[in-house]
């Protein structure tokens, strides 16, 4: 297939897009909720809770009548979703594909009286948009997300106090506020508008009227704000939804995921632990056997986590996060001072594996630079970002710059101990470690200057003091070339942007 430039700038998808457009398929919208019956009630909750096959068998078994209702062909859909995003199926996209078109037909035939007609019409045609996305059909995505957004604000239009519209308008401006500025052209093409406030602000609408839609507004809030916003005290609001629902493998999911981007890997641990004695009849989600490995790498158990990364590899067909897994499994022999067996798995991330997510690309920018990170500075990374402060901190206190041979490395240090005092609460002497950090970058193409940058906004946020806050997101989008320009701009830009409205 060939790859026009708006193909691949419709497939930058990273981990936190590819969390959130699961977990927007996952969590559907009743077209009667008052009544949708007793059988499509039991397969929803079958869905919702990942357990695909049994969901299908009961849709399967529905009567005539219950088939012709809108409620119908929205579950329909959303478990052949969930499962081309689960497993990136190729075979099962080509059989799936032309459903799209043909529920839409049904769906079309309804009442336009009825304003569950364009609102389902709208999220089947974005929900195959992220599939078309997975699958490299980026042109056809883009046209579907031009028309489910189109229709959604049609919907609004018409029925402005129909609350599922907020919760599609809301996703609708996360997604469109994640784009990078530099692909803002291609929003204006489309004529896309949307922000992540706005996103999260109707979002807390339909999350406050404490309905249907209230655990789905309640975890793609969370999703934003931690992956986003780097808002980590959403994590201990989402807690209340997790005890809710303690059997829910999707509420599990989402939790383990949004703890462990919140340095609390331990925690995350103990959730997919439960996840892994839930029944058999619960759908495989391979990214948690990826997420296990990456955790179990972190407290330095570095055979146990080569098992579950090479699990992942083996186990999952799409693309997402492999190349990263190969890099990883690296790591597990590298740090464990297996230098021949780690130089043989270097060798195969180089050729395995695509740059898809923000880690492969990391991954992949190492290792054709031919880079071995300094062992010592990469355990104290990697315990830094799990939460495991006394073994980071122990890590720290066994090094001395003067026996690390680059000023790369010496860099590094000085902004490892800055990420672990922030992490720890000690911020006078972070924002003092994380200054010495960008004086010691200069113009050389690490991330470590920006990120601290980014980090310094975030805490004169915390000390009320806009003024130097807005300063040093500044900075970030001043910083050229580092591997993390994208996501790390993306971050600062959102910061600016709610900086704005406190002016205001």
């Amino acid at each position: 297939m060939i790859q026009t430039y708006s193909d691949k700038n419709f497939r930058r998808v990273n981990i936190f897009v590819h969390l959130f457009l699961f977990i927007f398929v996952a969590v559907p919208a009743h077209c009667k909720p008052e009544n949708p019956g007793e059988s499509l009630r039991l397969a929803y909750q079958q869905i919702l809770n990942l357990q695909l096959i049994n969901g299908k068998n009961t849709l399967f078994q529905l009567s005539a009548e219950d088939k012709e209702q809108a409620f119908f062909h929205y579950l329909d859909n959303l478990s052949e979703i969930i499962e081309l995003l689960l497993n990136e199926n190729q075979a099962n996209y080509k059989k799936y594909r032309d459903n799209e078109k043909a529920r839409i037909q049904k769906l079309e035939e309804l009442s336009s009286d009825d304003p569950y007609k364009l609102y389902v019409i709208s999220e089947i045609k974005l929900q195959w948009a992220f599939v078309k996305l997975k699958f490299d059909d980026a042109l056809s995505a883009g046209w579907s997300i031009k028309q489910a957004y189109r229709l959604a604000r049609e919907n609004m239009e018409k029925f402005p106090g129909f609350t599922p519209n907020y919760k599609t308008q809301g996703t609708l401006n996360l997604l469109i506020g994640a784009v990078p500025h530099k692909y803002q052209w291609l929003l204006d093409l489309f004529g896309l508008k949307g922000s992540i406030d706005e996103g999260i602000q109707l979002l807390s609408q339909v999350e406050e009227k404490n309905n249907l839609f209230s655990l789905e507004a309640s975890i793609l809030k969370c999703l934003a704000g931690v992956y986003i916003l780097q808002d980590k005290s959403l994590v201990q609001s989402f807690s209340e939804v997790y005890a809710t629902f303690p059997d829910n493998l999707l509420v599990k999911f989402a939790y383990a995921a949004v703890s462990f981007k919140s340095n609390q890997s331990e925690k995350a641990l103990k959730i997919i632990r439960e996840s892994e004695k839930m029944a058999q009849d619960y759908a495989r989600i391979h990214y948690l056997d990826y997420l296990k490995a990456k955790i179990l790498l972190q407290k330095k158990s570095y055979t146990l986590a080569a098992y579950y990364f090479d699990r992942f590899i083996s186990g999952y067909k799409g693309d997402n996060n492999i190349k990263d897994a190969w890099f990883q499994l690296f790591l597990c022999y590298w740090l464990n001072n297996r230098q021949e067996k780690a130089r043989k798995m270097y060798e195969i991330a180089k050729v395995e594996g695509a740059p898809v997510s923000t880690a492969d690309k990391y991954a992949g920018r190492l290792l054709k630079n031919n880079e071995f990170p300094h062992v010592q500075i990469m355990q104290i990374r990697l315990a830094t970002d799990g939460g495991y402060y006394d073994l980071a901190e122990a890590l720290i206190n066994s090094l001395s710059a003067s026996r690390l041979d680059t000023h790369k490395n010496k860099t590094e240090l000085v902004y490892r101990k800055a990420r672990l005092l922030h992490l720890q609460g000690k911020l006078p002497e972070a924002s003092q470690q994380y200054r010495k950090t960008i004086g010691m970058t200069q113009k050389e193409p690490w991330y470590f200057a920006p990120s601290a940058a980014l980090q310094l906004g975030h805490i004169y946020i915390k000390q009320k003091n806009y003024a130097l806050a807005d300063k040093y997101f500044q900075t970030v989008l001043n910083f050229r070339n580092h591997p993390y320009k994208q996501s790390l701009d993306q971050q600062a830009r959102s910061a600016i942007q709610r900086l704005n409205g406190l002016g205001d």
